[in-house]
């Protein structure tokens, strides 16, 4: 998908002439007359607006015959921000149980509640909590199914302190009381 000068987000032409690297890995941008793209963080001299076309992706990029910026080297690497996502992702795999905020996981990644709450929501499509509900939801499905745990005792080893909230989060999520699910897919032993 591209966006062409007319309609380049303001935010994304103020990352572009700053050369803020926050918005690294959220977009690229291509100099039509050149046919190179950049990161947003990228130092080379300032493209005219309408010479500039955003791309979401680097498929997009070199689908266009668009070719890296040897300054910025946007074909390198992961960038910073996916490897702080990839483990931050990781570390929540491993910690759902726990209480978790969101200022708890910027403290973690070294990063501000708000930049990560962006890059967190643009890259999984989700925000961080509801990625921490997902996984939460993936074990508590998983406990409903294969033990004989009750349904607070599950609760409260996914992350939920609260019996009650635990149900009626399930339900809106499944359709299904965790004792309704456990009942419908429950293997029989």
């Amino acid at each position: 998908m591209l966006i062409f000068d007319q309609n380049i987000p303001s935010e994304y032409w103020n990352a572009i002439i700053t050369n803020d690297e926050s918005y690294d890995g959220l977009f690229f941008y291509g100099v039509m007359t050149t046919n190179i793209y950049c990161r947003p963080s990228c130092k080379s001299k300032e493209p005219r607006m309408k010479n500039v076309v955003i791309f979401h992706n680097q498929d997009d990029a070199v689908h266009h015959q668009f070719r890296p910026c040897k300054r910025c080297r946007p074909d390198l690497l992961i960038h910073p921000n996916e490897e702080i996502l990839n483990e931050l992702v990781e570390w929540i795999d491993h910690h759902y149980h726990e209480s978790i905020t969101l200022e708890k996981l910027a403290s973690i990644s070294n990063i501000s509640p708000f930049h990560l709450q962006r890059i967190f929501t643009l890259s999984k499509k989700m925000s961080p909590l509801n990625y921490i509900n997902k996984v939460r939801l993936e074990n508590a499905t998983s406990f409903l199914i294969n033990t004989d745990k009750s349904i607070t005792v599950i609760g409260m080893e996914v992350g939920f302190s609260n019996p009650s909230y635990f149900s009626t989060f399930f339900k809106r999520e499944t359709g299904y009381t965790p004792v309704m699910f456990r009942k419908k897919y429950k293997t029989k032993s």
